[in-house]
């Protein structure tokens, strides 16, 4: 057999092998192309399912919400520590817009914690601070829901906090100030903190007070609710005696 014959030999077998693998590709393609379309009514129906399990997940979350609300209004009245973080807009970033509330009930519970859709466009997230991020208001709910919720949730009741002006300020909310037991300006606890006549952080009140390290990066509306309502604790009796002596309740 002569070498060139041998040759074409070879090339002609490559070329039957090269053949034989593109059709066994194509074969497999289609193969794949007929599972599919039989698969598609159970891939549909399994989106379905996904779509219906993340719709019951949100209303079961809503009816959370509802119970919470409808507990906290059957006449008991209750202590609830409040807390909100802020976004910022305008062009230096620096009007606050309400992104998160947090309330935890007199055992450091939460009770609600709710991300709120911006009712600005947000051009400072502060994450650093905040702890918030655009993936987090993505799913907040409307401003005017979570004023309404915080309102039937507080209304009655004994709230505590820390510098609570702010949080009141952005929720847009006014509460009687015989209901209000701020933090931020109870003279006994600037006392202890070193700092009398002035308003300490609640870093230092957790630090001091508490022997607590928060707030060392980004701050969590739940952690500081719960700092706030457990300093508040530690003063409850001399507190709500002065409160009393103060409006004659």
């Amino acid at each position: 057999m002569s070498e060139n014959w041998r040759k074409l030999q070879n090339e002609l077998a490559t070329a039957s092998n090269v053949g034989k693998a593109l059709h066994r590709t194509k074969a497999t393609t289609q193969k794949k192309k007929k599972a599919d379309a039989r698969n598609f009514p159970n891939k549909w129906k399994q989106q379905k399912e996904r779509i219906i399990e993340a719709k019951k997940h949100v209303n079961q979350e809503a009816v959370r919400t509802v119970d919470a609300i409808d507990t906290l209004k059957k006449g008991k009245k209750f202590l609830l520590g409040l807390d909100c973080e802020y976004v910022g807009a305008g062009p230096d970033g620096k009007i606050d817009i309400l992104a998160r509330v947090s309330i935890v009930d007199e055992e450091g519970n939460c009770v609600y914690d709710k991300y709120v859709a911006p009712t600005q466009e947000v051009t400072d997230y502060r994450t650093d601070v905040s702890g918030v991020r655009a993936s987090d208001l993505v799913k907040g709910i409307p401003f005017d829901n979570v004023r309404s919720e915080v309102s039937d949730i507080i209304q009655g009741n004994i709230v505590v906090g820390h510098a609570l002006h702010n949080d009141f300020r952005v929720l847009q909310l006014n509460h009687p100030k015989s209901k209000i037991r701020d933090t931020s300006k109870y003279r006994l606890i600037q006392k202890k903190c070193n700092v009398p006549g002035r308003s300490p952080s609640l870093k230092a009140i957790a630090q001091m007070l508490l022997g607590l390290s928060i707030q060392s990066g980004e701050h969590s509306s739940v952690e500081d609710a719960k700092v706030a309502m457990a300093a508040y604790r530690m003063f409850k009796n001399p507190w709500e005696q002065m409160v009393r002596q103060k409006y004659r309740e």
